[in-house]
This record gives structure tokens, C-alpha cells and sequence, in this order.
């Protein structure tokens, strides 16, 4: 969570039969591990660690269990029953854990309490275990833990941490390490590196101190190919340690962190250089590409995409389709409207004098045995020449007077 997860973020150890998980499915886990009376782990530095880690990420809502941890620490704590647990790992360490979880809980004062007798167990610049021998391999752990909560304290121990780096500094073995046994090298290596971080050397960079130059070193000789260092312990010790040295640069910098943590700094950066250059290729291409579109349409008016050219047609197919709907509503509207007839206006052709019948069509007049069909004429005509063959009312009467 140090490196940016959230709880929701999905992880897993990269072998065989690991399954994927989330920190939430950890959560529970480790919920689930504490015990009824509040212990959790094999000792007092276990459970210890826990509860630093929950107060420290805010986690008390994914811990139901953590109340019972909390009553149970703080007894162990103000009672100093700690200091008698049967752990082999006893001692100092696990004051620097105390006082640790005590500052974050709000309790300043038992903290600085458990301050001063963590100094007075200090003994020729190093702290050890309860077996009391100075070159125990476990002494190297307890300083470390020591050196890194004392100079985080806001009440300065200059002169107990710069004794505590001394003593580091004499007790690393010729390789880069600090010696102990089975995998604890890599574990006692990566607290030590942790401790000599907080060297204090204004005028350099603590990265340039050779004892830690040389932590580094063999850290990373200890790395297998995909980043696993002895075991998932050790892993998770080295990825502390080292993230550590990277400090604000960790999220500026993953290369580095990639380099560190699984020396795949090489392969990485040939298969960027790869992509690099397909990229570059494929650039050139386009360019060129370009270049030749330029120069085929460099006279053109006008130039078209293709896809403003698919544009038009879509939008020209949506005109037509809207305008062809229009068209049938139109056309079926003007089906349906009835049809009004209006009488035809009176004129003078249509009116025909009183008593005066409109004039027939001639019957047929037979010449030579035939009959021969009078011709018909248009009505207008017709009536003209009715017209002018009937005589007129005045006439008819002065004859019949005669």
C-alpha cells in the first residue's frame, strides 16, 4: 500500500498454483488470523506489526477483529509483559515495535517513556538479543529496528543513531551483506539498508555511501531473473528496501524500480527499443505516404476523405429517404381530398330564344340507293348555321299573315 495499492488491487505470487487475490481477500485473511484474546502471529513483533500497518493505512473499518489486538497490545505494552515473551527474537526489536504503534495511537507520552530505556539498552553502539552476546547474527536485526525509530522520532538521537550506524557499518561482511543464517541474510541485509538510510550526511547523497552501495549490490546479485529474491519473505524485504532508496523518485522512475527489483532493466529496454523502431517505421511510412498524397493532389480545387466522402453519401441516402417519405405522405393526402364540381358559368351560346328548340342533327338523305350520312359539325358551328337557316319569330308571323 506504501507503493500506491488499494485494497481492491489484484496481486498474486507469479508461480504455479498461487492464486489471484486482492488486499481485501488479504484483509480478511488476517482479520480472520487474530485470535480471541487479541494475539496474533508466533510473538508480540508479529501482532505489533500488524497493528502499526492498520493504524498507519487506516484500516480499522476491514478489521472487526482489531479492537481485542489493540487491548491486547496496549496491556502488553504498559505492563511490559513484552519484554518476557519466549520468542527467540526478543529484545530491543521489539521495543523499537512498542514504541512505534504507541506514537501512532496517540500515546506520546509512554512513547518517549520506552525511549529512554530503549537507550539504555544500548551497548557499545549496537542492540541485542536477550541472549546479550554482541556478535549474535540477531544483533544486527534489533540495531537496525532500533537506529530506524529513533531517528524518526521528533526528539533527536543523533548520537545513539550515528552510534548504531557505526556499529552496522563494522558488522558488514566483505560481500555486501549481513551475515546470518538461511534466508535471514537477505532479511538482515534489507533492515540494515532501511537503518543506513537515516545516516545523517548533509553534504552527500546517502546513496553514494559505499556500505550501502554495496548492500545494493548484493541484494540484487541474490535476484533471480523474475524478481524473486530466496522466498516470498525475502521478496517482500528487498521490494521494502529498495523502495526505500528510491524514495519520491519511485513514481517518477519505474524503470529504475524495474531494474532493482527484477534486473529485467536490459530485456526491458531492448523490447522498448524494438517498439521504438517498429514505431519509427511505421512513422516513415506514413510520412512518406503523405508525402505522396501531397505531391498527387498538390493542383487539386478540391480533395476529399474518404471518410467525408462516406460522410456525404450517408447523409445524401437520409435526404433521399426523408424526401421519398415526404413525397408519399403528400401524394396519399391528395388522394384522399374530395373532389367539388363547379357548374360551368352561363354564356351567350347557351341561351336559346323562347319557343325556339335547339337545332337537331339532319336525317340521313338517300342519293342513287345510298344513304349518305349529313356531316356533323361542331356544336358551335351547328348552331350557327341553325341559326341562319330557321327564319326569325317577326318573319314566320308576317307570312302567315299574308
Amino acid at each position: 500500500m506504501s507503493c500506491g495499492l488499494t485494497p481492491e488491487t489484484t496481486w498474486c505470487v507469479n508461480r504455479s498454483g498461487y492464486a489471484h487475490c486482492t488486499l481485501s481477500d488479504s484483509f480478511k485473511w488476517l482479520n480472520n488470523s487474530i485470535r480471541p484474546d487479541g494475539t496474533f502471529g508466533t510473538d508480540f513483533w508479529d501482532a505489533t506489526q500488524l497493528a502499526i500497518v492498520i493504524e498507519k493505512f487506516s484500516l480499522r473499518k476491514r478489521f472487526t477483529a482489531y479492537q481485542s489486538l489493540e487491548q491486547q497490545l496496549v496491556k502488553a505494552i504498559q505492563s511490559r509483559r513484552f519484554t518476557k515473551d519466549a520468542s527467540e527474537w526478543q529484545g530491543p526489536g521489539f521495543y523499537a515495535a512498542a514504541i512505534e504503534y504507541l506514537r501512532l495511537l496517540g500515546h506520546q507520552s509512554d512513547a518517549a517513556l520506552l525511549t529512554k530505556e530503549l537507550c539504555r539498552l544500548q551497548l557499545h553502539g549496537s542492540w541485542q538479543g536477550h541472549s546479550g552476546l554482541n556478535d549474535s547474527p540477531a544483533g544486527v536485526w534489533h540495531t537496525a529496528q532500533c537506529v530506524i525509530v529513533l531517528a524518526t522520532d521528533a526528539v533527536s538521537h543523533r548520537e545513539a543513531v550515528a552510534k548504531g550506524i557505526a556499529w552496522l557499518k563494522r558488522a558488514q561482511h566483505e560481500s555486501g551483506a549481513w551475515k546470518s543464517v538461511q534466508q535471514y541474510n537477505i532479511y538482515f541485509t534489507a533492515y540494515a539498508i532501511l537503518a543506513l538510510l537515516h545516516e545523517h550526511k548533509p553534504e552527500s547523497s546517502t546513496i553514494e555511501s559505499p556500505p550501502l552501495r554495496k548492500a545494493l549490490e548484493y541484494l540484487k546479485s541474490q535476484m533471480a531473473k523474475d524478481g524473486k529474491c530466496s522466498d516470498l519473505g525475502g521478496t517482500l524485504m528487498c521490494a521494502l528496501a529498495l523502495r526505500a532508496v528510491i524514495g519520491d523518485a519511485f513514481e517518477k522512475d519505474l524503470t529504475l524500480v524495474d531494474y532493482i527489483l527484477a534486473r529485467k532493466n536490459l530485456e526491458r529496454a531492448e523490447a522498448a527499443e524494438a517498439a521504438l523502431k517498429t514505431k519509427e517505421s511505421e512513422f516513415a511510412r506514413v510520412q512518406t505516404e503523405l508525402e505522396r498524397y501531397e505531391k498527387k493532389y498538390s493542383d487539386a480545387d478540391f480533395v476529399i476523405s474518404k471518410s467525408k466522402l462516406f460522410f456525404f453519401v450517408i447523409l445524401s441516402l437520409v435526404v433521399t429517404v426523408f424526401g421519398t417519405i415526404a413525397g408519399v405522405y403528400a401524394l396519399n393526402y391528395a388522394l384522399r381530398t374530395p373532389v367539388v364540381s363547379i357548374p360551368a358559368p352561363v354564356t351567350q351560346q347557351n341561351v336559346h330564344p323562347v319557343g325556339v328548340l335547339p337545332a337537331e342533327p339532319l336525317p340521313p338523305v338517300k342519293q342513287g340507293g345510298s344513304e349518305t350520312q349529313t356531316p356533323q359539325h361542331p356544336p358551335e358551328k351547328h348552331g350557327k348555321k341553325a341559326k341562319q337557316g330557321q327564319p326569325s319569330p317577326a318573319k314566320h308571323s308576317s307570312e302567315s299573315q299574308r
